[in-house]
């Protein structure tokens, strides 16, 4: 099933943006790995397991999109070491009261403790089969720490609980699964507690709207002038060039503005202006 998080603030700096995106992307990657929530699915020891975390990001929300997480954690073997080989055990071979107590502690019998080697000497231990949850029990463990661990250079806090953010968290969106299946997942981060609503441009068309999947997410958030991905919102820009520059015009490159440009804006718009021509005879 898939999961979708977006955390709405206020107007993030276009210099820190790009890099929070990344980050947020890896710690929840991280977070959901650990969790055994994603499918494992690694092609290389270098690859985490599971499909990719697709992040986007505005001036006014950090987003993640997970395509595919596993409803419930597998289960695990656990192993879980006791007293030492001499204390479970006598002269005679055998067990003490300390193994009866670690056995029976552990829902075992004695008879199924096994000895391992470690450098301090050799205990015993027992194999344990921790059963898996369900996503929507582990998801709102995680998911606040996936936001709140985010660093930043500068940060501040705003309300009673001090959790420290780049701006003012003003509303959270978590979702998993879609359509008719899709459902909140509840958490609390900043005062703010986790919805299904997302907000359009301040400008333009604000909402709140309720959304049930990504698709759903996108087309709503397009409608109401958001371009959540900066690599469209990149496009879109260029593109303009084509439109507002006539034959004899040229554009001087320079990605440090075009970059800023792109994280300084929800919904690109260019025009064209003109100045003084005597500007151009003054000294550099």
């Amino acid at each position: 099933m898939p999961l979708l998080v977006e955390v709405g603030c206020e107007e993030i700096p276009a210099r820190f943006l790009a890099g929070s995106q990344k980050e947020f992307g890896e710690r929840l990657r991280t977070a959901l790995a650990e969790a055994r929530l994603l499918p494992i699915e690694t092609s290389s020891e270098q690859e985490a397991p599971g499909p990719p975390v697709k992040t986007y990001s505005t001036p006014r929300r950090l987003v993640a999109h997970v395509p595919e997480i596993l409803s419930n954690q597998p289960d695990k073997m656990e192993e879980v070491r006791g007293p030492s080989v001499k204390a479970a055990f006598d002269a005679q071979g055998k067990p003490t009261r300390a193994a009866e107590s670690f056995a029976a502690k552990n829902g075992a019998a004695v008879e199924d403790l096994i000895r391992v080697s470690t450098p301090k000497g050799e205990y015993v231990a027992v194999q344990k089969r921790i059963s898996g949850r369900a996503a929507v029990e582990v998801l709102p463990e995680i998911l606040p720490h996936a936001i709140t661990g985010l660093s930043f250079p500068k940060s501040m806090y705003w309300e009673r609980s001090k959790t420290r953010f780049i701006r003012p968290i003003r509303w959270t969106l978590a979702v998993l699964g879609d359509g008719k299946l899709a459902a909140v997942v509840p958490f609390e981060v900043a005062g703010v507690k986790s919805g299904q609503l997302t907000y359009g441009h301040r400008m333009h068309r604000s909402g709140p709207v309720t959304v049930s999947s990504f698709a759903d997410y996108s087309k709503k958030l397009r409608q109401m002038n958001v371009e959540f991905d900066p690599e469209n919102r990149r496009q879109s820009i260029r593109a303009e060039f084509n439109v507002l520059l006539e034959d004899w015009m040229e554009v001087v490159q320079d990605e440090e503005l075009e970059e800023w440009i792109v994280n300084s804006t929800e919904w690109q718009s260019g025009i064209r202006g003109k100045f003084d021509e005597r500007f151009l005879r003054l000294p550099r």
